[in-house]
């Protein structure tokens, strides 16, 4: 199981105190098992996420379910603030792409994927960062 703090405390957007790890599954007889605690919590979760609370049985489970959910708890907007901070600045085509996505337009996002396709699938190439090309019979 996870030794990270953090997953212990993760809560649903709409929820204003969360109820903690240990309250919410019983371990009985070999298996492990929501109670009450662990459906209200994490049932919706996991569900949107394509886990079923009801089938998780060991601890590996648990932890694949939360580790797999964690992105239901997250909000686009946090990702979007974390996405800018860590790439300010930085305007490639990619960069688009995900800020697009974050937005939810998703027209920009196909128009900016086939146009990385057309660039990928033309036969141009990158020559050097910042260098233009000199023309050939000329010294440069």
């Amino acid at each position: 199981m996870s030794t990270d703090p953090s997953a212990s405390a993760l809560i649903e957007p709409r929820d204003s105190a969360p109820i903690p790890l240990e309250q919410c599954f019983v371990f009985s007889r070999g298996r492990l098992r929501a109670n009450a605690n662990g459906r209200k919590r994490f049932g919706d979760r996991f569900a949107r996420a394509g886990f079923d609370i009801n089938k998780i049985r060991t601890f590996d489970e648990l932890e694949a379910a939360l580790e797999g959910s964690w992105h239901v708890v997250m909000s686009v907007e946090s990702m979007a603030r974390d996405f800018e901070e860590l790439n300010a600045g930085k305007d490639s085509l990619a960069h688009r792409a995900v800020r697009a996505r974050l937005h939810g337009d998703a027209a920009e996002v196909d128009r900016i994927h086939r146009k990385m396709d057309r660039i990928k699938n033309s036969r141009l190439r990158v020559v050097g960062k910042g260098k233009t090309p000199s023309r050939r019979g000329q010294d440069g």
